[in-house]
């Protein structure tokens, strides 16, 4: 941020900022945890590192995100 110029969040914003990535990173490893004690270890870890590829999928297939802007391009993906 200092290097383009920016100003860090100040005051309320600031405040929000932190507790919001507080809750989300601890609510991330009690789920991540609390998945290791109901499933096998590998599949937890195939399951959170495909979970990126698994929303841009579904946001595709159920029309929330378009992915192609062309149909050509679609059309070359499915070809390889």
């Amino acid at each position: 941020m200092v290097f383009k110029g920016l100003q860090w969040p100040r005051g309320r914003l600031l405040v929000s900022l932190v507790l919001i990535g507080g809750v989300c990173f601890a609510e991330l490893n009690l789920s991540f945890y609390t998945a290791l004690t109901l499933a096998p270890i590998s599949l937890v870890i195939v399951i959170a590192y495909m979970y990126p590829a698994l929303v841009t999928l579904f946001s595709t297939v159920f029309g929330i995100v378009c992915l192609f802007q062309d149909s050509n391009e679609l059309t070359r993906l499915i070809r390889l």
